[in-house]
């Protein structure tokens, strides 16, 4: 059985990762609040180290609360300003063609901090 002290030091060194988007994305006028949420969205569920997230469109559609179709019209917007780029994965069976996408962030500041309780 562990002690309260042992696990209480344990829980102290679990490192947190957390992410705050560009405030300059958030704030272009130019982008529509669907493009801007969906850029919230996509940093929310980035990997820390590359940058990268690995979303489907489905379930990004599901986040929004809009159809796969607007998901892909935004997420062009959003590569087009220069925000994201999305690398192709291809198929190992079949390299001409494509089984996913993976979506780099850009714009996006990122911060590893230490939890303390």
């Amino acid at each position: 059985m562990k002690s309260q002290a042992t696990s209480k030091k344990q829980a102290t060194n679990k490192k947190f990762h957390y992410c705050t988007p560009d405030n300059a994305v958030i704030h272009d006028h130019e982008l529509p609040k669907t493009a801007i949420n969906l850029y919230t969205i996509l940093v929310s569920m980035m990997d820390f180290e590359t940058h990268s997230t690995f979303a489907r469109i489905n379930t990004l559609a599901e986040k929004l609360n809009r159809k796969p179709c607007t998901v892909q019209r935004h997420l062009n917007v959003l590569i087009k300003r220069g925000v994201i780029i999305r690398i192709f994965r291809k198929s190992p069976s079949n390299p001409k063609q494509n089984i996913s996408s993976i979506f780099r962030i850009i714009r996006a500041l990122s911060r590893l901090h230490m939890r303390a309780l």
